[in-house]
């Protein structure tokens, strides 16, 4: 994976996180507020991830 590569794929997941953030705020079902953050804080487990193996290596 070149450098670029990991550059768009951790900018994606941090978009995403941030969209499941918005989707939470909008939601009013408790689940559904639950679901999104879930979401959200996986995302940026993989942001994490892919960070520490893209420039850490």
């Amino acid at each position: 994976m070149t450098s670029t590569d990991c550059e768009e794929l951790i900018d994606t997941l941090h978009a995403d996180a941030r969209d499941h953030v918005t989707l939470a705020l909008l939601a009013n079902v408790d689940e559904i507020v639950g679901m999104h953050l879930d979401l959200a804080a996986f995302n940026e487990e993989q942001a994490r991830t892919a960070e520490e193996i893209c420039f850490d290596a």
